[in-house]
């Protein structure tokens, strides 16, 4: 899978998408520092990846436009995120395969799927 990391992802979380084979590219490698959330959708659907931010309220309303339909979003809580995206990454892996796009919010105990 490909992903674009936004800013507020701790490091770590995006260390272990690396370390489990995935593409990983930095918004800050490709954007500027603090852009807007519609240009992170905007290159997200363009490379087809999915975003990671702690944020992802903001990106739930972007990404039902069809301007943004091949982009993919997981939405992270930041203390313990790479410990909630290690146990979940199984489950988001196979959804992508299922879809080819995945859209989930990783909650400190739960793990939500969105359309």
């Amino acid at each position: 899978m490909d992903f674009l990391i936004d800013e507020d992802v701790p490091s770590s979380a995006a260390e272990l998408l690396t370390e489990l084979g995935h593409n990983v590219t930095y918004a800050v490698d490709v954007l500027l520092r603090g852009s807007d959330d519609y240009l992170l959708a905007r290159w997200a659907h363009e490379h087809h990846a999915t975003i990671v931010t702690c944020n992802s309220r903001h990106f739930h309303r972007l990404l039902v436009r069809p301007t943004y339909a091949h982009a993919g979003l997981i939405g992270l809580v930041q203390a313990p995120a790479r410990e909630r995206l290690e146990q979940c990454m199984p489950v988001i892996e196979r959804e992508h395969q299922q879809r080819n796009r995945v859209r989930v919010d990783i909650r400190a105990r739960t793990l939500f799927f969105r359309q």
